[in-house]
């Protein structure tokens, strides 16, 4: 069976981090966009002017996009923990995997 890709699309707060969570202690590889700035960057508006967010995602994201299309293709189940507000996003994302 090949692996599943499960990629969240919401609104801040509305629980794509709780499902993601979730999925990964079935065994999905988790992988987060905000997670990966913070790692970089440090805390959103505090470490960092809010100005600057999108600038600082755009490495992540690459980062986060090959990790992603790395784990399926190694034949691993992955859950996105990102946004995904717009359809491009979506749509390019869903390319990838």
């Amino acid at each position: 069976m090949p692996p599943l890709a499960v990629l969240l699309a919401g609104l801040t707060g509305s629980g794509k981090t709780t499902l993601a969570r979730a999925l990964a202690a079935r065994g999905f590889t988790r992988l987060s966009v905000d997670e990966e700035v913070h790692r970089l960057h440090g805390r959103y508006g505090v470490d960092y002017p809010e100005d600057t967010y999108f600038a600082r995602e755009r490495p992540a994201l690459a980062t986060v996009r090959a990790q992603f299309t790395a784990e399926l293709e190694a034949g691993h189940d992955v859950v996105l923990d990102h946004g995904l507000w717009r359809r491009t996003d979506r749509d390019a994302w869903k390319e990838a995997a």
